[in-house]
């Protein structure tokens, strides 16, 4: 059903035009729909200039260090083996490649707080948002503006759906602060550390999932607070020393408490979070927590 909204182009400019004015910052760029040219065959929209920002990031890399420190870095940021045969950048090359590289990285990185800020505007304070922000849909336009394209996969939530979206998110990020702050309980010495316990920020998380919906076999608080934490705040920790892929995650958390039902419009928001962590990953090679990033907003939600 959602995939056939991808051709419902009336619709699409409709929602691209919401999302166009209710966009918070000017650095970031929504395409006028032309609704009185657009048909349910056709959709007519203002022209963007630009290319995507993974490849202007991609080519900002190579012209530092090369392909193959590219190929090494992109290695290194999704935990993969790099590639057969590759040759390294000589040491040289790697020293005087810092500079440039530190730039490209903080200036990619300050975008990407940009666009991840924005996306959570939208979620959480205007209720309609581009719920398909992978790397493609993501221009970077002559200007230094950021502008996002193809709203097929545009949800909308209610008042109620957003304030219960924010609850949960405020949860999260106060249950990942706490722990942050506390020093990590080792069970074994061959175990790695385990996050502080703590009882009742887990409870708030667990009630907060469960009233969004969410339901697993035996609606346990560690499944549904570790269901909870993968979609809306920050990756799985790695399993020795490997970063998990999004199907093992959801594999280790459905073996934990099997997963039976995740609403539409809620799974729809965890596809932004886990896309916007993915990306950032691969192109500043930091761990994204999208609770927190989005925390105030969810603050302002609630105090509607």
């Amino acid at each position: 059903r959602r995939f056939m909204l991808e051709f419902d182009y009336v619709r699409e400019a409709e929602d691209m035009g919401a999302v166009r004015t209710g966009t918070r910052s000017r650095r970031v760029f929504v395409p006028m729909p032309y609704t009185q040219l657009t048909s349910t065959t056709v959709l007519v929209m203002e022209y963007v200039p630009g290319e995507t920002l993974l490849s202007a990031t991609r080519d900002a890399i190579v012209s530092a260090i090369g392909e193959s420190g590219f190929a090494l870095a992109k290695a290194r940021a999704l935990g993969t083996p790099p590639p057969r045969g590759l040759t390294p950048p000589s040491r040289l090359r790697r020293l005087r490649s810092l500079p440039r590289l530190w730039w490209v990285r903080r200036r990619t990185r300050r975008r990407f707080e940009l666009l991840t800020d924005e996306l959570g505007c939208q979620m959480l304070r205007n209720g309609r948002f581009h719920a398909d922000p992978h790397p493609g849909n993501i221009l970077l336009m002559p200007d230094g503006r950021l502008a996002l394209i193809d709203y097929g996969q545009c949800v909308r939530l209610s008042s109620s759906q957003r304030k219960q979206l924010a609850r949960l998110i405020v949860a999260l990020a106060e249950r990942s602060r706490f722990q942050s702050t506390h020093k990590p309980i080792a069970t074994s010495r061959q175990s790695e550390p385990q996050p502080c316990a703590d009882n009742e920020r887990d409870e708030r998380v667990r009630a907060a999932a469960e009233a969004l919906g969410f339901r697993t076999a035996r609606m346990s608080t560690d499944g549904l607070v570790g269901l909870a934490s993968y979609f809306f705040d920050a990756d799985q920790p790695p399993v020795a020393g490997r970063r998990l892929t999004p199907a093992q995650a959801l594999r280790a958390l459905d073996l934990l408490d099997p997963i039976v039902r995740i609403p539409e419009e809620f799974l729809m928001c965890a596809r932004v979070s886990l896309l916007l962590r993915g990306t950032s990953q691969l192109m500043v090679q930091k761990g994204l927590a999208t609770a927190a990033a989005w925390e105030a907003d969810a603050k302002r939600a609630l105090a509607e």
